[in-house]
């Protein structure tokens, strides 16, 4: 912090206010930004900017920062990109903020004040312990893998209303359907005594094939607007579509088996790759 004070001071672009020093942007374009207390103290802008400094010298010029920090705090990061840019360090668009919305209780806002507060350690051991029910040997990656889903299959910027039952919900648009469905399309290749299996003659396209095509885009077009969500929808959409294809259609013995095991091959090997993408493990029994 004192490096970064100091460059601030060399670059006049500390001013003094009421004991205070801030940061004034030119043509008055966002309020003052406050980077030392009356009292000297400093504040989140002097620790991000340390950060942010000591980002670029250890990762280079190119790299792009992404803060994924509550959308009360907007004004805050608008003031902070723009100051970085003041000082020479980072272009338009190597500063990212993705408004995150708030994880409230039934009843409001949890506060360690109130004594409502979660600790991630009783959720991560109850999801464990819930998982457990399902498979003992499956329970970590099965109760991890539900609060990650839960947390990214949202739009960032909408509040969360935590509540047990629905992010541990083992059933419908969560992580351990996923898994399940992916551990279904890998126990049906165990049955058919094939590992993979390789597209044969082309056959009338339906859902599911049109789904497995649109994989590239979908995980291009989560990346470029830095939102997970759209690629859990997807895979929620994949793994429905599949389940009624495996519960309506013979595919072990039926007169085009290569092609429906290829159809299956894929399935499984998309679900595993987006589950992989969110570090979500995909275990191949549930």
């Amino acid at each position: 912090m004192p490096a970064v004070i100091e460059e601030l001071r060399q670059k006049d672009l500390l001013k003094k206010s009421e004991g205070a020093e801030l940061v004034f942007f030119p043509q008055d374009k966002l309020p003052p930004l406050m980077v030392i207390k009356s009292d000297g103290s400093t504040l989140y802008a002097t620790r991000d900017l340390a950060t942010d400094k000591y980002r670029l010298a250890t990762y280079g010029p190119e790299i792009i920062i992404v803060n994924e920090v509550g959308s009360e705090q907007s004004l805050y990061f608008r003031q902070l990109f723009e100051l970085e840019k003041m000082l020479g360090w980072f272009q338009t668009g190597q500063r990212i903020h993705i408004a995150h919305g708030l994880i409230r209780g039934k009843e409001g806002k949890l506060s360690t004040r109130k004594g409502d507060a979660i600790w991630l350690e009783e959720v991560l051991t109850e999801a464990v312990k819930r998982a457990g029910a399902f498979n003992p040997d499956t329970a970590e990656a099965v109760g991890i893998g539900a609060l990650k889903y839960n947390d990214l299959k949202r739009e960032s910027q909408k509040d969360i209303i935590f509540d047990w039952n629905d992010i541990l919900n083992l059933e419908g648009n969560s992580g351990p359907y996923l898994q399940y469905t992916y551990a279904r399309a890998k126990s049906l290749l165990v049955k058919a005594g094939v590992d993979q299996a390789t597209w044969s003659a082309p056959v009338e396209v339906g859902q599911l094939e049109r789904l497995l095509y649109r994989f590239p885009e979908v995980v291009e077009h989560s990346a470029q607007d830095y939102a997970p969500h759209h690629l859990c929808t997807y895979l929620y959409e994949l793994a429905a579509t599949f389940n009624n294809f495996y519960n309506q259609v013979k595919i072990i013995g039926a007169p085009d088996e290569a092609y429906r095991l290829a159809l299956t091959t894929a399935t499984a090997q998309i679900l595993g790759t987006g589950l992989d993408l969110f570090g979500i493990s995909a275990p191949e029994r549930m």
